[in-house]
């Protein structure tokens, strides 16, 4: 008769101070009950009905708590999380199968904290977990996010990368699909390669389909603004489309108030919000006296009303501090990420009021959405993702303000 070996103990996670012990599969652990009960919900709650029902049970090896549905390699990566304080980094120590597990476990047994850990490392640029695998979590509502962004994914994915088990995880409706998709994308892409566009080349605005409104094109500003008028008044369609065209091109510069007032009189009615736009970013010097003459006195006081409360916006956020709460276990050097903040502001400061070519709010959120501003690069990932979280919505009231002055000056009444 041969004997059965017993569970054994885990190499690293067997403390002889433990105070529970676990047996997963075959494999005994004997940790720390406090530190359980300080990160998961799970376990807090189970140590509380076992005190209630008493037993002694994870006293022992002979009387150890199983936890049913969990490998012991997956068990020991959730520990290493717990045990090895971790930010999300270059010298992180972690691999994707390791991200992976510990996150379906922290999930599973209510652990906070090293779930944020676990995405956080498996959205860095470090890790690249397979379209598939998002899926499958999106799926058992782990990461419900994920599920857009790994369709996508995995729409733009050979057939032939996928394996056995990436099949077993789609399923055949989502293959079929997926295939249908693939030949329909395919379709139109080959049909695109064959399409041969036709150009009408209208007269007056293609001369032997060469003569374009282009570099070579001879016509100046005021010419253009001349024929629009006098086109749109004699019902000339096609010189109304070359004029139109010409100041539009890149080679024209119409200012924003003679298109306000093209715009106005029902010449180009498309162009009234764009040039009201550009004219709210136009400082009072550069307005001429003809300027103020097309305007008026009611638009020049609601531009007048609109510019100071948009500075007092932006000042109000150049004197705005985001405070970062500095997550344990995704920002170990809270020094290092106050820095980088202060750099990152003292910069925003300066584009914001750089005299002659300022950046508008939400160009500077573009930039610091994308960690192009300087200092950003010395935060944590976890604490750049808390600010822009938290920033975003001061970044709003310019764009509100602009909007809303906007449309006051599109609704005056202009005789």
């Amino acid at each position: 008769m041969t004997d059965t070996a017993g569970p054994t103990h885990h190499p690293q996670y067997y403390f002889e101070d433990g105070s529970i012990i676990f047996l997963v599969e075959d494999v005994l652990f004997n940790i720390h009950r406090s530190k359980l009960v300080q990160h998961s919900e799970f376990f807090k709650d189970m140590f509380l009905s076992k005190e209630t029902g008493g037993g002694g049970e994870g006293q022992s090896d002979e009387h150890p708590i199983k936890i049913p549905d969990t490998s012991a390699v997956d068990f020991a990566n959730l520990l290493w999380w717990m045990y090895t304080p971790q930010i999300i980094g270059p010298d992180c120590q972690i691999t994707s199968k390791m991200a992976y597990s510990i996150l379906v476990l922290s999930h599973k047994y209510q652990f906070p904290l090293a779930f944020d850990f676990a995405a956080a490392a498996l959205n860095g640029p470090k890790l690249n977990l397979p379209a598939v695998q998002r899926l499958d979590l999106a799926r058992r509502q782990i990461v419900p996010q994920w599920l857009l962004p790994s369709i996508y994914g995995i729409l733009q994915t050979p057939f032939a990368s996928f394996t056995s088990a990436d099949a077993r995880v789609l399923g055949s409706e989502t293959l079929r699909l997926l295939g249908t998709a693939q030949e329909k994308i395919e379709e139109a892409r080959k049909a695109l390669t064959f399409f041969r566009p036709e150009l009408p080349h209208p007269p007056n605005l293609c001369s032997d389909k060469a003569a374009i409104i282009g570099p070579d094109c001879q016509i100046t500003s005021k010419m253009a603004y001349s024929i629009l008028v006098l086109s749109h008044k004699y019902q000339f369609p096609l010189a109304f489309d070359f004029a139109a065209a010409a100041l539009n091109g890149p080679k024209l510069n119409l200012p924003a108030v003679q298109r306000l007032d093209l715009a106005r009189r029902q010449i180009v009615p498309q162009w009234l919000l764009p040039s009201i736009y550009g004219i709210l970013q136009t400082p009072f010097a550069s307005f001429t006296s003809a300027d103020a003459r097309v305007l008026g006195s009611e638009t020049l006081r609601l531009l007048g009303t609109a510019q100071e409360k948009i500075e007092e916006a932006r000042k109000a956020l150049t004197f705005f501090r985001p405070e970062l709460p500095h997550p344990p276990n995704l920002c170990s050097d809270k020094a290092a990420c106050t820095y980088g903040l202060h750099i990152c502001w003292a910069r925003l400061g300066v584009i914001l009021h750089r005299p002659g070519h300022p950046v508008m709010l939400s160009e500077a959120l573009k930039q610091i959405e994308a960690g192009d501003m300087l200092g950003l690069d010395r935060m944590s990932l976890a604490c750049f993702q808390n600010l822009v979280d938290t920033i975003r919505p001061h970044f709003k009231g310019e764009a509100g303000l602009y909007d809303f002055y906007a449309d006051a000056i599109a609704e005056l009444k202009v005789f």
